[in-house]
């Protein structure tokens, strides 16, 4: 959890390019340290899935103080521990998803003894794709990752733009990605899941983006910023659900014993709870976008 913004607020530097390297610097060691650590083999099912969760969230992190150097220092160091980052990131989604899965369907009503097949090959997916997940943490070269962190913050100290320059620059990347948000939002298809799946995609980012901004942008408290948790919460709520029906009607063609029958009172409890939870999102975001527009206008 990242420490109340208005601590942080008050602990950092005045100094943009020293915010910056420090928020690197904090961000890399939270990476690093979790991909050294790898994914635990003898463990509870409940510290194996924060190991992931834990790594992908220091990954998001490192990503959004990257995207926001890169508005001041676009350099190809930036680009490439990026495209390195991104790609262990993509690659531990799969046992993260599985996981989600399982443990949504172990609390839907209405789940019928059909299914324990599937509830198998879920079991059986989500220890494999553990075990190629942790074959590539072991293999990430952390030596040519950390010669690019340490290329961004020595380029980052020889920026020659002032310091008005560099605000500028850095809310600017701020807007930008807020701007996404707002687009995508605009563009929410409560039929077309990819629309909301976008959205919670370019929130995360912007939220993340924030955490290290926030000293530059008043008003951005840690009210403000639990506030896009929430959405991001919610968006995530309604991805989880969506993934497991998408799945359980994929498990009917495949040879299951179960039936369109079987798994009515399973779908119909996820569309319901999926229902409610997007009206309640739906209430909400807007007003949070728009107090969210007027911090970044003013600042």
């Amino acid at each position: 959890m990242p420490r109340p913004v208005a601590q942080d607020a008050q602990r950092q530097p005045r100094d943009s390019r020293k915010l910056l390297r420090n928020s690197l610097g904090d961000r890399w060691k939270s990476f690093r340290k979790r991909v050294r650590r790898g994914l635990p083999r003898r463990a509870s099912r409940n510290e194996i899935d924060d190991a992931v969760h834990d790594l992908r969230t220091s990954a998001r992190r490192l990503l959004s103080v990257l995207e926001s150097i890169e508005a001041v220092e676009d350099g190809n160091a930036v680009r490439r521990l990026s495209k390195r980052v991104k790609r262990i990131l993509d690659r531990m989604s799969v046992p993260r998803d599985l996981s989600v899965e399982q443990a949504t369907l172990s609390r839907v009503a209405g789940h019928p003894k059909t299914l324990r097949r599937f509830e198998r090959e879920l079991d059986r997916d989500y220890r494999k794709a553990l075990q190629r997940s942790q074959r590539i943490l072991e293999r990430v070269g952390l030596g040519g990752l950390r010669r690019d962190k340490k290329r961004i913050a020595r380029r980052l100290r020889r920026v020659q733009a002032g310091e008005k320059s560099v605000r500028k620059d850095l809310r600017g990347a701020a807007r930008a990605a807020f701007d996404r948000v707002r687009t995508l939002r605009a563009s929410v298809n409560p039929n077309e899941v990819r629309t909301l799946h976008k959205m919670r995609i370019a929130l995360k980012n912007f939220r993340y983006l924030m955490e290290a901004m926030a000293p530059l942008v008043p008003g951005a408290t840690a009210a403000a910023l639990e506030s896009l948790h929430a959405l991001q919460t919610t968006l995530g709520d309604l991805h989880d659900l969506e993934v497991l029906s998408g799945a359980l009607s994929g498990h009917l063609t495949t040879g299951s014993p179960a039936t369109p029958g079987d798994l009515s009172p399973v779908l119909l409890n996820l569309e319901s709870e999926h229902s409610g939870m997007l009206r309640s999102f739906l209430k909400s975001v807007d007003p949070i976008l728009d107090s969210w527009d007027r911090l970044l206008s003013t600042s």
